[in-house]
């Protein structure tokens, strides 16, 4: 569940993470990680959002799915299915602040999932609490459908 979930994502979330805001390789930003001062530790920043993240986002996914899916009626079939999926997804993303608090997290914002979102929220409002929103929707519905 939930810690499995930290233990591997976290590490893999923040390396990609600080990779793109680093521009340096994954590889060579392990390394220096690994090498540097918190050691392996430092993997897990941001390990509470992305618990958060987890936790919320694959559960609401199947569930919105599962709602959208049965009020479709059955004469659309697999479109109907499909389209359910999609639905579903899409609707998983109302936890987009929790991912972007966790992309700040892991990109060197030390202050805790709740500081980081209110900070979001008031100097960039919902629009920053929503940030990514579009991509990763329509990634929630190709992975969904």
């Amino acid at each position: 569940g939930i810690s499995t979930h930290t233990q591997v994502m976290g590490p893999c979330t923040y390396l990609v993470t600080n990779a793109a805001v680093s521009g340096a390789s994954v590889p060579a930003l392990l390394r220096e990680t690994l090498a540097g001062p918190g050691g392996a530790s430092t993997l897990y920043t941001g390990a509470g959002a992305v618990a958060a993240r987890q936790a919320t986002n694959w559960a609401s996914r199947q569930g919105l799915t599962e709602l959208c899916q049965a009020a479709i009626p059955e004469g659309f079939g697999v479109a109907g299915a499909i389209l359910g999926g999609c639905l579903g997804g899409i609707g998983s993303c109302w936890n987009t602040p929790l991912e972007v608090a966790r992309i700040r997290a892991q990109a060197g914002d030390a202050r805790g999932l709740v500081n980081v979102l209110r900070d979001v929220w008031a100097t960039e409002g919902l629009a920053g609490c929503f940030r990514g929103v579009t991509p990763r929707a329509l990634q929630a519905a190709w992975q969904t459908c």
